[in-house]
């Protein structure tokens, strides 16, 4: 009878039971019976659990059971978390053919990559579930996902979504990274008031419509889209750090008004005009390489830059850079220039790019001695006197003087 009922276990391919014997390889643990509900189990370096106690109210012991699987290619189902009583972190990496049915209910912390899944379903279960990360799968199914209501952190990047209605309704969501998808139509995203950090680089976005009104986003990430406009963000004016690299963008008139902004990427676009850049007096990196830039007169009030790259434009002029004492790093490769004697003033700087340009003479860089990278390659430079007392160059181009 006993081996009868074994046999009818045994005939569950999708479920994962534990003995309480000593045994606990992967053959022993695919198909066992159910004796203690309450086993840790550890077996061949590749499932561990980690129990810790905590005191809780009126001096109970109160168990928090985190659970890690690596590359494991025979787990398929979740039940075994359940089983195990695991109600705190679960982490499960490069495990293949893995489902979300049975997945336990209490857990607060979900790590499930890598594992070539294909659809959420079954993920109502994790309702009560706060930091969910489901990175680089084949899910296209969000079935199931609109039931995390408590959920506070997403993590769907590097997927195969493309649509997003089923996040309309996260209450308490703060952070949503959907990088590396197939996503167009971010309208469901318009009622995502609690949202602070966004990622959407690497889809196929056009249109911004239905970010507006999402005043509390302080991190925004839109890189490498097809985007051309960007008026939907006006009124998005926590944003501190905002990604637009590589898209088709031509008028950045709306950032004058995002005052807190710490970090502006707008790497490879159509820009030309960067007037209203002046009134973001609290910006600390700057990326605009790739564009159509000529003027940088604007720049003189961004004195708090400790980053800037205008690598890849049209500028002749740089005499503006000198105001700006607080540059660590300036990348001005592949312009115009012909005279650098502004950046003696930069006695700061210790990193500077001025390669596939035209000048002629270095004397600038003669005291700026915290410079340890510099590239000076592709101009017309001969005579090299004036920085050859430098001994701290770790990186230092003159190759191709032409």
């Amino acid at each position: 009878m006993q081996e009868q009922q074994q046999e009818e276990n045994n005939s569950k391919s999708d479920e994962y039971c534990f003995s309480d014997s000593e045994d606990t390889t992967k053959e022993n643990i695919k198909m066992c019976e159910i004796q203690d509900k309450n086993l840790i189990a550890k077996y061949q370096s590749q499932l561990t659990i980690e129990k810790t106690i905590t005191a809780g109210k009126n001096d109970e012991e109160k168990k928090r059971v985190s659970l890690v699987v690596e590359k494991d290619n025979n787990v398929k189902s979740l039940l075994f978390a359940q089983v195990l009583g695991v109600n705190s972190q679960l982490s499960i990496n490069e495990c293949q053919n893995v489902t979300l049915e049975s997945s336990p209910r209490d857990i607060k912390s979900v790590n499930i990559t890598n594992c070539g899944l294909t659809s959420t379903a079954g993920i109502q279960n994790m309702h009560k579930t706060y930091f969910i990360n489901l990175e680089n799968n084949k899910i296209s199914d969000l079935s199931g996902v609109q039931n995390l209501v408590f959920t506070v952190d997403l993590n769907l990047s590097k997927n195969f979504v493309t649509c997003i209605e089923k996040l309309t309704d996260f209450e308490n969501i703060e952070s949503l990274i959907l990088q590396d998808n197939k996503i167009s139509d971010l309208k469901p995203l318009k009622g995502l008031k609690t949202l602070k950090y966004l990622d959407l680089s690497d889809n196929r976005i056009k249109s911004l419509e239905g970010l507006e009104g999402l005043t509390a986003i302080t991190e925004l990430y839109l890189n490498n889209n097809i985007i051309v406009s960007i008026e939907p963000l006006k009124g998005m004016t926590k944003i501190v750090k905002l990604l637009l690299d590589k898209n088709g963008i031509e008028n950045i008139s709306v950032l004058g008004e995002f005052k807190e902004l710490k970090v502006l990427s707008l790497f490879e676009n159509r820009i030309q005009n960067i007037d209203m850049l002046k009134e973001l007096v609290n910006l600390e990196e700057l990326i605009l390489s790739e564009n159509q830039i000529s003027n940088i007169e604007q720049l003189k009030c961004l004195t708090t830059l400790a980053e800037l790259d205008l690598s890849g434009n049209t500028i002749e002029n740089v005499n503006v850079l000198g105001e700006l004492i607080n540059l660590r790093i300036l990348l001005l490769s592949d312009n115009k220039i012909k005279n650098i004697d502004a950046l003696k003033n930069l006695v700061n700087l210790q990193e500077l790019d001025i390669s596939l340009n035209q000048v002629r003479k270095v004397e600038a860089l003669k005291d700026l001695t915290n410079l340890n990278s510099v590239d000076l390659s592709y101009n017309l430079i001969t005579d090299f006197s004036p920085i050859e007392h430098h001994n701290n160059f770790e990186n230092y181009s003159l190759e191709e003087q032409e």
